[in-house]
């Protein structure tokens, strides 16, 4: 069992003839291709990262609005309050002011009335009590008498 040398170095120049076609053709090609694969992988992993970043960046600028839009919401609704409270309040007052105004009218017209009546009431009984006092005494007074006795008669009517 000898080493057959014409067989071994049949062998390995075939070995060396495939080892320079593989290393002229093929290994540049494939560690090109592992290389540009690698590149793509680099790239995808940075991409990755940068698209995280911005996710959170995104997230937290998302949360910032949404804050800001609850504070925004709710000066807005203790202002909308604050309106309607100033409204009802305005409302109340301006009620009250034409409450007021209406009672002031009502106690006029009272006192006017009051007045007309009580101006009619002195007429009349003036006239009853001239009456009388003709059909009393039976003569006609004149007319200063007559003033001065329906003035005395009242007066003590009043009392």
């Amino acid at each position: 069992m000898g080493l057959n040398l014409k067989a071994f170095i049949f062998q390995l120049v075939a070995f060396l003839i495939v080892l320079v076609i593989l290393s002229k053709f093929v290994f540049p090609k494939l560690v090109k291709t592992l290389e540009d694969r690698r590149q793509t992988l680099e790239k995808s992993l940075e991409q990755a990262r940068q698209t995280e970043l911005t996710l959170a960046s995104a997230e937290e600028k998302a949360a910032k609005l949404l804050q800001s839009a609850r504070t925004q919401a709710d000066q807005a609704l203790a202002d909308a309050k604050l309106a309607a409270k100033n409204v009802v309040a305005g409302a109340e007052t301006a009620a009250e002011k034409q409450t007021q105004r209406i009672l002031e009218e009502a106690q006029n017209t009272i006192k006017d009335e009051h007045d007309r009546l009580s101006g009619e009431l002195k007429k009349e009984l003036a006239g009853l009590v001239a009456t009388a006092t003709e059909k009393i005494i039976g003569e006609k007074l004149d007319d200063p008498k007559d003033s001065e006795l329906i003035e005395k008669t009242i007066k003590g009517l009043a009392k």
